[in-house]
Order: C-alpha cells, then sequence, then structure tokens
C-alpha cells in the first residue's frame, strides 16, 4: 500500500467502458471524495502520505489539482 503505484478509474455506466482519470497521475493506495454544494473534490495521497494533493473534479470528469496540503487529509468541511 505505501507506494505511488495506483491510479483513479472512472467508469461511463452507459458504454460499461473505464478509464484513467484524466489529470491524476499515480498516487497512493486511497483517496476521498468530497461532496461540497454542488462541487466535488478528491484527496489523493503520496505514497508515502507525507502530503495530499487536493483535485476538483470537473464536469467533464477530468481532475483539476487545487492544492496540496502535508499529511494525508481525509476530512474537508465548507465554512460559510
Amino acid at each position: 500500500m505505501y507506494s505511488s503505484s495506483y491510479h483513479l478509474w472512472t467508469l461511463d455506466l452507459t458504454t460499461m467502458t473505464a478509464k484513467i482519470m484524466d489529470g491524476i497521475d499515480f498516487t497512493g493506495g486511497q483517496y476521498v471524495a468530497f461532496h461540497l454544494g454542488e462541487r466535488v473534490f478528491i484527496a489523493v495521497p503520496k505514497g508515502d502520505y507525507s502530503s495530499t494533493a487536493i483535485y476538483e473534479v470537473t464536469a467533464a470528469g477530468a481532475a483539476e489539482r487545487k492544492f496540496d496540503v502535508q499529511g494525508w487529509a481525509f476530512k474537508m468541511l465548507k465554512v460559510r
């Protein structure tokens, strides 16, 4: 688990085809998705969990990197 050898995948339920999610390279073995209003964010740790990249998922299903935090961030809160 402690390695950068994982990918996130998307699945098109209409065609039942899967592909690696656009915008995210190799990751650690976990991820967490957050729904904040109409927006969706994904927290993806480095392989050694020393930092976490936060991505926003676009309407097209791609991920856009927004910021990084130290350590493994697995919660996100909306403040007003």
